[in-house]
């Protein structure tokens, strides 16, 4: 049976503190349900017997290195600078009709580890979808592309106007606390192929929200 992700996320756990094991067949299972840890590969992990545990086994500490044949170490710690949440800024800039600067969206990203993404809009009406979604990757060190998908609704939230997409293109600095970039807000007919007038663009900028 596969183990869940929590189940796997406890097992790691385990190994790094050693923690006592009770028995030799829960190491059989762990190891069949459970991956390594993307990028890393153990230095030392072994079940041995032990004179006062007769033959219950304990699990000595693992220690992980990086994996020399790929930049997974490099990628890890630089993503840990865009995941968390952050309180952001759509400003626009250099768009017919809309003044530089102008403020078009505000609110709240959840940037997930897994390389998914959430938005909460401020200046969207709730009725007209105000929580969309979307995937990011990594493009170099603390930089990142997002694709955001949204639906286009009327003010009122009865009017469907087709689907919307957000691409940022940004970078965060050094310490993680802050990124800036560049964004564009394409809208699509019903048909979700045509483009439905012209494409906003400008600047995105972020800013870490603290549990403190």
């Amino acid at each position: 049976m596969r183990k869940s992700p929590q189940g796997c996320a406890r097992i790691r756990a385990l190994a790094g503190t050693g923690v006592l094991m009770a028995a030799l067949g829960f190491a059989g299972a762990a190891n069949a349900g459970c991956g390594q840890l993307p990028g890393l590969k153990p230095t030392m992990y072994r079940w041995d017997s032990s004179p006062d545990l007769g033959r219950s086994a304990y699990m000595l500490p693992t220690l992980f290195e990086a994996d020399s044949d790929s930049d997974s170490s490099d990628a890890r710690f630089s993503n840990y600078a865009i995941v968390g949440v952050w309180k952001y800024q759509l400003l626009a800039e250099g768009n017919k009709g809309i003044p530089d600067g102008f403020v078009l969206d505000f609110g709240y990203q959840s940037w997930g580890a897994d390389g998914t993404e959430i938005m909460n809009s401020g200046s969207r009406e709730p009725a007209s979808g105000y929580i969309c979604t979307g995937v990011w990757k990594r493009v170099e060190y603390h930089h990142y592309k997002l694709k955001h998908f949204a639906w286009g609704w009327d003010k009122t939230g009865t009017v469907f106007l087709g689907p919307t997409v957000i691409k940022e293109d940004v970078e965060a600095d050094e310490a993680g606390e802050h990124f800036r970039g560049t964004f564009q807000i394409i809208q699509y007919e019903k048909d979700g192929k045509t483009v439905s007038g012209d494409i906003v663009k400008g600047t995105v900028t972020g800013d870490r929200a603290s549990a403190d």
